[in-house]
């Protein structure tokens, strides 16, 4: 005898339960990524500063190499691993807003299959306070910390490379950067518009 749609089997429960797990280890595992990034690039950041302050503080005229074009090749290479760090957590948040509108359906089918009323009524009260998964796109999110901090340490190569940041910024690098931010932003969120918000069977 088949089973109605309304009455799913043991397998189908068991299905579900083991899909819940994978996108929640995924998720888990995915933001776990995301902050170690952060850290990775927070830590670079710290770096580039500390050295930068030793060289303009104490100057390099016992070095015969030029102290202000090795700071802007350090800031350049921060911004490099900024870009990089940048694209990565794009992907991750992506990422975790697909999994969590997978997770929440998943967690949907769970409420169908419930018998107990009363497990059934705390699965529908949970899910209804967590059923929205976070918006791909946020102008606070760690994605867009790490623009701006790509665009910033471009702007600190420019400044330094001018004038050893003796002078104001020039006007080219502030173009540089703000050109820089914008792109990112701009294809952060075209990407963010593709990934869907809610996952329907």
């Amino acid at each position: 005898m088949t089973e109605s749609p309304s009455e799913p089997s043991d397998a189908d429960r068991l299905l579900v339960q083991s899909e819940i797990e994978h996108y929640r280890e995924r998720w888990s595992s995915t933001a776990h990524l995301a902050e170690q990034r952060m850290t990775m690039l927070l830590t670079a950041i710290g770096a580039a500063v500390a050295i930068s302050a030793a060289v303009l503080v104490h100057g390099s005229s016992d070095s015969p190499i030029d102290g202000n074009a090795l700071l802007a090749g350090v800031w350049v290479i921060v911004a490099l691993v900024s870009e990089g760090i940048f694209i990565r957590l794009v992907r991750a948040r992506l990422s975790i807003s697909r999994d969590i509108a997978i997770l929440n359906l998943l967690r949907s089918k769970l409420v169908d299959y419930s018998e107990s009323s009363e497990t059934k009524t705390t699965l529908e009260a949970v899910l209804a306070v967590d059923s929205s998964p976070p918006r791909s796109f946020s102008v606070t999110s760690m994605p867009s910390a790490a623009a701006v901090i790509a665009a910033s340490s471009t702007l600190c190569a420019a400044w330094l490379a001018d004038s050893g940041a003796v002078h104001a910024p020039p006007p080219y690098g502030y173009f540089v950067a703000g050109g820089l931010l914008v792109a990112n932003l701009l294809a952060y969120g075209i990407m963010a518009q593709q990934t869907p918000s809610k996952v329907t069977p």
